[in-house]
């Protein structure tokens, strides 16, 4: 998965399974593969599926709620939602992926009132920063991958001071610039980025991954705009 091979991955999972038919956490991986493949109607179905088995579980509810976090709006998809969020009251990833839901089907606004209010909540501001993090990062990323140049950059003020990580802001800060069409700024934040986080033991970091791919990402863009100009 993490050398963009998923197919390769969920073709494994699947081999797998035949000797561990049984096996809950193993069906779960594979749901996850068939998202990341684009296996979406199947991934509802049997994620759906594995949260009817076992109700009281809130790993399953947590899963069908994922698989439907980019499906196409719908009322039995916003009913869904709010009995898992009833059931499951103060569930940190159900928030996130009804959000998610929400920005999917142009609902933006709403996925960051969502947001805003559980982490304004006594509840959830009594936990660690740790917990707070998925929702805290939902909040920036949503507009940021809406393309709401304005959102973005108001919820990246909002929250910034509760990212303990300095070069998550900065990363962050790089994805808005590019948004603002700000490519020489916006390769200077990756790059920072990079510099900052490179492990010289030779371990893969998720965002050093993430930075490379936003810097090639970058330089099309400019390529782009260079062509245009001539």
């Amino acid at each position: 998965v993490e050398y963009d091979q998923a197919p390769a991955a969920l073709r494994l999972v699947r081999l797998i399974r035949k000797r561990n038919p049984n096996s809950v956490e193993l069906e779960r991986r594979e749901v996850r593969l068939m998202m990341a493949v684009g296996e979406q109607d199947e991934s509802i179905r049997r994620g759906h599926r594995l949260h009817l088995r076992s109700p009281d579980d809130p790993v399953s509810a947590e899963l069908y709620a994922a698989t439907l976090a980019t499906a196409t709006s719908a009322r039995s998809h916003d009913a869904t939602f709010r009995k898992l969020r009833s059931r499951f009251p103060g569930r940190i990833a159900l928030i996130a992926q009804h959000a998610r839901y929400l920005a999917t089907n142009h609902k933006l606004t709403s996925a960051c009132q969502i947001l805003a209010t559980a982490l304004d909540s006594e509840s959830i501001n009594r936990r660690p920063d740790t917990d707070r993090w998925p929702l805290i990062q939902a909040a920036i990323t949503l507009p940021l991958q809406a393309g709401s140049t304005g959102l973005a950059e108001q919820q990246l003020n909002r929250y910034r001071n509760q990212i303990s990580d300095e070069l998550l802001v900065t990363y962050f800060e790089g994805q808005l610039l590019h948004l603002q069409r700000n490519y020489d700024a916006a390769q200077q934040k990756m790059t920072e980025v990079l510099r900052g986080r490179v492990d010289r033991a030779g371990r893969r970091d998720p965002l050093v991954t993430e930075a490379v791919r936003w810097l090639q990402r970058i330089r099309r863009a400019q390529s782009r705009r260079t062509a245009t100009a001539s």
